[in-house]
């Protein structure tokens, strides 16, 4: 399939090929446009895959608090008021103390504080059925309609599998699903600005959803890592000013972390974690973590936001096996990517 940028325009409203027909219509044309949008089935699919999201997980409005909920959004003193949320900063994971600020300030108890989680997920559910019906028409898929179908196969699969319950009904749980959320809009919008006609605005409003995707959870440092990927696996080689930004987020996420490092506790935390078990251990214990969850996409029998892990108190061959095998996987990931990108010249 063509890049999107040197596709000839069609009549069709909302068809790939155009990527931009709104682009020098005035107001009045906009909104013809976004009314045409509308109409059609595709544009309304994710949004009914967002309901369905708010039906399944409608039952569990009302449950108890759990685990750290008792902790993290009951008991830190940080997060009961905007006024106190305000006093602390700065602070780790500002965005998400700040959605508990404001939960407490609105009041309505657990159900409100779920009743967040559960729109929370049911917006990522419609945001990452536009990012896969893009990426699979980027990737070359045969005609809008299996765009569509990629997208809606992919949102529903992240939306309904049973182990997002523990970023849905457990309130503390809220970190993995907020930060999802700026990383969807960062690539959303980071895929719009490689579009012709793209305003100039459009690339550091991706990277305002990062950092504000950083000020959820430090794992979304890797964002830069998926933008990388997204470009070595377009069937036409991007141009270079494409691969610009995906360092520059990089580098913006270092100098964060460096400018932050004495004023929040990453530094007692490495301390802390060192302490506790030395770096190989660290590396044997996260990599039975990672291998765990990701048997949890497959294994439901076992699902559980709280699990007995055993700890890594020796290099068995078994530990061995494991974390070699995790390495081999990401070693080869990372070395396959340039070799792809160049294979695309």
């Amino acid at each position: 399939m063509a890049d999107e940028r040197q596709a000839p325009e069609v009549s069709h409203p909302c068809c790939s090929i155009n990527p931009d027909p709104e682009v020098g219509l005035p107001l009045s044309g906009q909104l013809r446009y976004l009314m045409n949008m509308l109409r059609n089935p595709s544009n309304k699919l994710p949004w009914l895959i967002a309901l369905l999201v708010v039906a399944v997980y409608l039952p569990a409005l009302s449950a108890s608090f759990q685990f750290d909920d008792w902790q993290v959004v009951l008991g830190d003193s940080r997060v009961t008021s905007f006024s106190a949320w305000w006093q602390s900063m700065p602070g780790m994971r500002a965005l998400v103390k700040l959605s508990y600020a404001l939960n407490h300030e609105l009041g309505g108890g657990v159900e409100a504080f779920r009743a967040v989680n559960i729109l929370i997920h049911a917006l990522n559910a419609a945001l990452l059925f536009m990012l896969a019906q893009r990426l699979a028409r980027r990737l070359g898929a045969s005609n809008d309609g299996a765009a569509t179908t990629v997208g809606a196969v992919t949102a529903l699969v992240f939306a309904l599998h049973p182990a997002q319950t523990e970023s849905v009904t457990y309130i503390s749980g809220r970190s993995n699903a907020l930060a999802t959320l700026f990383v969807l809009l960062a690539l959303l919008i980071w895929l719009k600005s490689r579009e012709k006609a793209a305003g100039w605005w459009m690339t550091p409003l991706s990277a305002l959803a990062f950092v504000a995707a950083l000020a959820c959870k430090e794992t979304t440092a890797v964002l830069p890592l998926a933008m990388l990927l997204c470009l070595a696996a377009e069937p036409n080689r991007p141009p270079l000013r494409d691969f610009i930004v995906p360092p520059t987020f990089a580098a913006l996420a270092v100098l964060l972390f460096v400018a932050t490092w004495t004023r929040l506790p990453y530094d007692y935390l490495l301390r802390v974690s060192l302490e506790t078990r030395g770096p190989v251990e660290n590396l044997a214990a996260q990599s039975q973590g990672v291998i765990w969850l990701i048997g949890q996409m497959f294994n439901w029998s076992r699902l559980n936001a709280d699990p007995m892990l055993q700890p890594v108190t020796q290099w068995t061959p078994g530990v061995i096996l494991m974390t070699a095998a995790l390495a081999v996987v990401v070693a080869a990931g990372l070395l396959a990517l340039p070799l792809i990108i160049r294979g695309q010249g």
